[in-house]
C-alpha cells in the first residue's frame, strides 16, 4: 500500500489542543514494517506511525 521514498499527506485525529479534529501533515515514507511506518519530514524529523491505530484516518499520495 505504501511506497518507500514517496510523500503522502497523512490525516491523523488530533486532540492535543483540547479540541478534537483532524490534523494533516506531509511525510515521506522511509520504511514499512506491516502496519508500522517510519516517516520523516524536514520540519519534524522522524516518527513512527501505526496505521492500525484508531488515530490514523487516511493517507493520500502527493502528486508531483
Amino acid at each position: 500500500m505504501f511506497e518507500v521514498g514517496k510523500d503522502y499527506t497523512f490525516h491523523i485525529l488530533d486532540d492535543s489542543s483540547g479540541k478534537a479534529g483532524v490534523g494533516t501533515t506531509v511525510w515521506t515514507v522511509q520504511e514499512v514494517n506491516d502496519t508500522l511506518l517510519k516517516l520523516s519530514n524536514k520540519y519534524a524529523g522522524e516518527t513512527i506511525l501505526n496505521t492500525a491505530s484508531l488515530y490514523f484516518v487516511q493517507a493520500v499520495p502527493v502528486e508531483r
